[in-house]
């Protein structure tokens, strides 16, 4: 069964690429000469407990570092992989957002995907958002990528008064963003889209079981609904 739905989320995939344009629907990360020369100046981070469920698709297990919305033992999780200056990523959020109000037994996992050559101020956003996190945990992640994503017009030197307007500590954010030092995981999570596949944002891969199903781009609340449904019946 699942197959067939795979199939045919691919075929409505085609269908909306056509009527509206691939470029339209997700950005792309670069070729893949531009996507390794964006990585080599950076220290290599391995990606913990990557599974490969076939030969094209590498996606490491829900771990307690991950940013997750809604139960930690949901039976089905949904990674998003992110670029915050990515306009479809913006309109992708809402979906999601409903996806959590009516699936309960559905979690929310967040990784960040920055497009370095096509947006050169996410990399920087995702940051910041992992500063807040260190500084203020979980639930403040989440807040700041729901406002960076309603704000994709928010420079990095707005940054620490956007986070202070939100009620978290500009110093403790200052301090952290000053040395970078949440670089590395950003970079990692990055690593971990590039080795699932992934050339675009969103970039959404859905986990049941065994199961790994990618979306790739921009989908319909409908789409993301109608795979649900049919891993609900599986149970």
């Amino acid at each position: 069964m699942i197959k067939k739905l795979i199939a045919t989320v691919f075929l409505l995939s085609l269908a909306l690429f056509a009527f509206v344009g691939v470029d339209r629907v997700f950005q792309t990360f670069g070729s893949k000469t531009q996507t390794d020369d964006a990585l080599s100046s950076e220290q290599s981070i391995s990606s913990p407990n990557l599974k490969q469920e076939d030969e094209n698709l590498l996606i490491a297990d829900v771990a307690v570092r991950d940013h997750v919305r809604g139960p930690r033992d949901a039976g089905v999780s949904i990674v998003e992989f992110v670029d915050l200056d990515c306009p479809y990523c913006a309109q992708f959020h809402p979906t999601m957002l409903r996806i959590m109000q009516n699936y309960p037994d559905v979690n929310w996992i967040y990784r960040h995907f920055p497009l370095d050559p096509v947006h050169p101020n996410a990399f920087t956003k995702a940051v910041a958002a992992e500063c807040v996190s260190n500084n203020h945990g979980n639930d403040a992640f989440w807040k700041l990528i729901d406002f960076l994503l309603q704000n994709q017009t928010l420079t990095p030197e707005q940054l620490p008064a956007a986070v202070e307007a939100l009620g978290y500590d500009k110093i403790k954010f200052e301090t952290c963003f000053a040395t970078q030092a949440t670089a590395s995981r950003v970079r990692g999570d990055q690593q971990q889209a590039l080795a699932a596949g992934g050339g675009g944002t969103p970039f959404t891969i859905i986990l049941f079981e065994e199961e790994t199903i990618p979306l790739r781009g921009l989908v319909s609340y409908e789409t993301v609904a109608a795979i649900l449904d049919s891993l609900a019946e599986q149970k």
